[in-house]
């Protein structure tokens, strides 16, 4: 499996040459390694999430959390608020996508991070 940057750069080297057909294949590859991070995140798989970030992709995108949400993955979801996801946005999905137990999670993360910021404060 290629990093999606490798593939990007063959895209980028591809186009101007107007080789459409070779553009078109590294199309598919790209979108593939997609859906192989959305399946691994649906199925709550955090070992091929794991494996399929060192080819680039992350975790944190939004339609990779709005994903977690749907598939009520708390798993994944509090690894990617682990990983840098900010809160709010996931609150935010959580309350859009109706999602009650994560929406609650969240704003309890939310508040311990926000009551261990104040103590260190002092």
């Amino acid at each position: 499996m290629r990093s999606l940057k490798e593939i990007e750069e063959e895209m980028d080297r591809n186009v101007p040459l107007g080789n459409i057909g070779k553009v078109m294949d590294l199309v598919d590859e790209h979108g593939n390694t997609m859906d192989e991070m959305f399946k691994a995140i649906i199925d709550g798989d955090l070992d091929r999430i794991y494996y399929l970030e060192q080819f680039g992709l992350d975790m944190t995108g939004e339609s990779f959390v709005v994903a977690a949400v749907r598939n009520d993955q708390l798993m994944v979801v509090a690894n990617q608020v682990r990983r840098g996801l900010d809160v709010d946005l996931l609150i935010a999905i959580a309350e859009r996508e109706g999602n009650q137990l994560i929406w609650n999670w969240a704003k309890c993360w939310k508040s311990i991070e926000a009551r261990n910021a104040s103590r260190s404060i002092k």
